[in-house]
């Protein structure tokens, strides 16, 4: 099985892991899973090297261990 490994970050200004925590936490609610996803998978679009939607729908889902390094969010699929 081959892995992948993603490091993810908003902006410099930002803190990606504040805000992925606050996106798990809406994500538990079905009515805004599909504005949270949009965020995540608009400012990273499917190529070979960022998450698919499915990489990020497990992410937010909690369904994915990830790690804090830097303000940037570091996970492996």
């Amino acid at each position: 099985m081959h892995h992948r490994t993603f490091r993810l970050c908003f902006s410099p200004m930002s803190n990606t892991p504040s805000i992925l925590r606050w996106a798990i936490e809406g994500y538990k609610l079905q009515k805004e899973r599909r504005r949270l996803l949009h965020i995540f998978t608009s400012r990273w679009p499917a190529s070979d090297r960022t998450p698919t939607k499915h990489d990020f729908d497990r992410l937010l889902k909690g369904e994915i261990k990830w790690t804090e390094d830097k303000g940037a969010v570091v996970f492996t699929v």
